[in-house]
């Protein structure tokens, strides 16, 4: 924990300038203070200073923290706000090359391994299998939308949705379909367009969402039609859709597709795991993907590798949470629940940039030299309001 090795202090600052009156007096706003000053100030801190940072948390309570000496620092960063990056694994075709390997009566197996992120099950592993099998003449749409769809079911038992696995293929643009925009919604099989389509769309057409020309956007086949006339026509895929609903989408990356090299695109969903502070931590999901003999040379490709942001409002709140109450008990084991949740700056939709600052504090001398002591300040600041005032005073 960060507090163990000393003691730190933390202040989540929302995107206004620091106060240069006696102290704040709006909730989620700092000042700092000099020894022997009246007013708090934003100019430049220089050798010899002593000052003190004060905070009117959440809950309009006024935080100061301890005296610290600008000759103490022993060092300071400054890290801008990165964001969470989901793990993609392609099976197939990537995105740039590849395809699945078509054995005609094979048994293709495909497993996800990983660990849940809700359960006490230490390094044991939950696996999640796709499964199909093929026909004496199997294709590569056959084999992929196979797999696709046994996934699916199996992962629409779980208590929330952990990943969304969708088909993609290295097929030219065939129509551009530049004039319509389509109408979609996540985990349905059916859309429509906003003009009359019913020459280009037909049963068995390929249908791209997110680029113009071949990539890892998803790929879709129309299954069939309602038989309406003109825009009114509702069109049917052959899996419900997995991207975000969307009323509108472009039409500029909305277009019939050749066939081709087909592949499974397999992406986590961290967004949808539970986060709940004191409870459920954030993690990325990180998984493996196994396949059974019959995919034979098929590659799996890690198309982007799982890693946790920095200054996000969960990573923010997380810390913000363990260490709050550091100034009562500088080695506060946090406990479940804690009623500190109203007092926290860290606030949904911010993401912020971290000064992190070291002190040491030699003044106490002991027989053969002195007894050091350590403090952090920690400040995360929302926005360029608060990022200038702080880089000045703390001579980033």
């Amino acid at each position: 924990m960060i507090a163990q090795n000393n003691v730190t202090h933390i202040f989540v600052g929302s995107d206004t300038a620091l106060s240069t009156v006696k102290a704040p007096t709006v909730a989620r706003t700092l000042g700092v203070k000099r020894t022997g000053e009246i007013l708090c100030d934003a100019t430049a801190l220089v050798a010899g200073d002593g000052f003190q940072v004060l905070y009117l948390d959440a809950a309009s309570k006024l935080q100061v923290s301890p005296v610290l000496y600008f000759n103490d620092i022993v060092s300071k960063k400054k890290v801008a706000a990165t964001s969470d990056a989901a793990e993609v694994v392609a099976v197939g075709y990537n995105g740039t090359s590849g395809a699945i390997e078509v054995n005609n009566l094979g048994e293709y197996l495909l497993t996800i391994g990983y660990k849940s992120p809700i359960k006490m099950l230490g390094n044991k592993r939950i696996y999640r299998y796709g499964q199909f099998t093929a026909d004496a003449t199997a294709t590569q749409y056959e084999i992929a939308n196979g797999i696709q769809n046994s996934l699916l079911k199996g992962l629409a038992k779980d208590s929330y949705k952990m990943f969304k696995v969708e088909k993609i293929n290295d097929g030219a643009q065939a129509n551009a379909i530049a004039a319509a925009t389509v109408s979609v919604t996540n985990g349905s099989n059916t859309i429509v367009t906003s003009d009359d389509e019913t020459l280009v769309i037909l049963t068995g057409t390929l249908l791209r969402f997110g680029t113009s020309g071949a990539g890892s956007a998803p790929v879709y086949k129309v299954t069939g039609n309602d038989g309406g006339a003109g825009a009114a026509r509702v069109y049917f895929l052959d899996q419900p859709y997995q991207g975000a609903t969307n009323a509108t989408f472009g039409a500029a990356t909305f277009e019939t597709v050749t066939e081709g090299n087909y592949g499974l695109l397999i992406t986590s969903l961290d967004s949808s795991k539970p986060f709940e502070l004191g409870k459920w931590a954030f993690d990325p999901i990180k998984f493996d993907v196994g396949l059974s003999t019959d995919f034979g040379s098929t590659p799996v490709t890690i198309n982007t590798l799982p890693a946790k942001g920095m200054g996000t409002y969960k990573e923010i709140a997380t810390i913000e949470w363990e260490l709050v109450g550091n100034r009562r008990e500088a080695f506060r084991i946090a406990e479940y629940p804690l009623n500190i949740n109203g007092s926290l700056g860290a606030t949904v939709g911010e993401t912020y940039t971290v000064y992190t600052i070291n002190f040491k504090d030699s003044s106490t001398k002991v027989i053969g030299g002195s007894a050091d002591s350590f403090i952090t300040l920690m400040i995360a600041a929302a926005g360029a309001n608060l990022t200038g005032n702080l880089d000045t005073v703390f001579g980033f």
